[in-house]
């Protein structure tokens, strides 16, 4: 048996009059969050013999990362009158490899913007009578896309848990899907996770609803005040100015703080002093030109700690101001 492999396509190419029976083929394609680059599994089993796939003569070998059974090997052949690398597996009944894509044009079209299309090939056999008992192939997209449709190339059962889409087929040539999806993450998110990358303390993330953005007190607050500093006012400028065109629908920013007690003329409490750091960036931030209207501000005290209060180290965790930011549907 041999079989041809194009970077994503998979072919039995099988002896007129042969019935390759009883063989099953899975392909599982796992899409990276950035769209740039996918990992593949494939894995065969069926009747012992020699198997080989077939790259072209230009395919980098180290794209493989793993492949089973171990006993592999490469070597450089001629078929149909046309050179290819041969990954050739001697005597197994099984094999299986994973292997790293990094160019998104091998399987991804843009339909439009933030609307894309991933084509997967499962196995694919050829010569007369030839069929693949089963053939499964596997999609497994980040859950920040919303799936739209999904299609196959032969009839067979679909199935899906969250953004992972399974089809099974049985007694086919060959099998491939289609599934369409669009980027969900909303361009807020995408913008303030790009300015303020070099701020290594300055979580950005999104959670499906909002995008959140947490900074630690210390280097914007003196301890015990609210007054914000010069290397505050740094990185909350370059946040304010991200904001000014982006479409918010509201943002509340909350202020947090540890465990240890204060009290001073200006803050009885934590409470005071949490929630009075959250007005001064709020005040920050229209000063800025953001629009008073979507900005809120609460403070928290220690009320919602993200760390334990028993070290120093903790406790910073705990010191932190969060903007909780609800775009607009578009």
């Amino acid at each position: 048996m041999l079989k041809i492999f194009n970077l994503l396509v998979c072919l039995y190419v099988i002896a007129p009059s042969v019935v390759f029976a009883e063989n099953t083929s899975e392909t599982i394609f796992f899409v990276a969050d950035d769209l740039n680059s996918a990992v593949k599994y494939y894995n065969s089993r069926g009747e012992i013999g020699n198997k080989q796939f077939l790259f072209n003569d230009n395919y980098n070998r180290t794209n493989i990362m793993h492949a089973r059974p171990v006993n592999y090997n490469w070597a450089d052949v001629t078929y149909d009158e046309k050179p290819y690398q041969s990954l050739k597996f001697p005597n197994t009944a099984s094999y299986s490899y994973l292997e790293k894509t990094y160019s998104k044009v091998q399987f991804l079209t843009e339909v439009s913007p933030n609307h894309y299309r991933v084509h997967i090939d499962g196995s694919e056999c050829f010569g007369d009578g030839c069929i693949m008992t089963e053939n499964i192939v596997v999609a497994v997209l980040p859950q920040k896309f919303k799936v739209m449709k999904y299609d196959s190339s032969v009839d067979g059962t679909w199935k899906n848990v969250g953004n992972t889409y399974s089809f099974y087929s049985k007694n086919v040539k060959g099998a491939s899907i289609d599934i369409e999806f669009e980027d969900t993450v909303p361009q807020v998110y995408v913008d303030l996770a790009k300015v303020l990358a070099n701020f290594k303390d300055i979580k950005v993330s999104y959670d499906g609803n909002n995008v959140l953005v947490a900074m630690p007190v210390e280097g914007v607050f003196n301890s015990g005040e609210a007054k914000i500093q010069n290397n505050g006012s740094q990185w909350i400028s370059i946040f304010a100015n991200t904001l000014k065109s982006a479409k918010i629908k509201e943002m509340r920013v909350e202020g947090h703080s540890d465990n240890v007690p204060i009290k001073s003329k200006l803050y009885p409490s934590n409470w005071e002093l949490s929630a009075a750091r959250a007005a001064t960036v709020v005040r920050y931030l229209i000063g800025q030109g953001l629009d008073p209207k979507i900005l809120a501000a609460v403070g928290y005290a220690d009320s919602k700690p993200v760390s334990d209060n028993d070290t120093p180290e903790k406790r910073k965790k705990n010191r932190r101001i969060e903007f909780t930011i609800v775009p607009k549907q578009i």
